[in-house]
């Protein structure tokens, strides 16, 4: 692997590999509202690492969304999932701790 220093010039990439995988392995990522050098850079990196990309955020398959500022619709999906996800899990340990009780 080398490294991209137009992207990080303190980056090694070397150094982000696992057992000689992709670090990012099954990761997918949506870029949203950044500028294109950036998207452009970021792109090279997560590729570099063995991430893929998609061009529309769909949430059934991107594991990672990228915005530039927290805020419009696509964070707010994200921000509602997250609630829930949290709500389910706090109702579970709550169905736990009643159970053991």
């Amino acid at each position: 692997t080398t490294s991209n220093s137009s992207a990080n010039p303190d980056l090694d990439r070397s150094n982000l590999r696992k057992n000689g995988d992709d670090v990012l392995d099954g990761v997918v990522v949506c870029l949203s509202g950044l500028e294109p050098d950036l998207k452009n850079r970021l792109h090279d990196t997560v590729t570099s690492l063995g991430g893929t990309f998609l061009r529309q955020f769909n949430p059934e398959f991107v594991t990672h969304l990228v915005l530039d500022e927290p805020m419009g619709p696509k964070y707010e999906f994200v921000m509602n999932c997250k609630k829930m996800a949290w709500e389910e899990e706090r109702a579970r340990r709550a169905r736990e701790t009643m159970a053991e009780e």
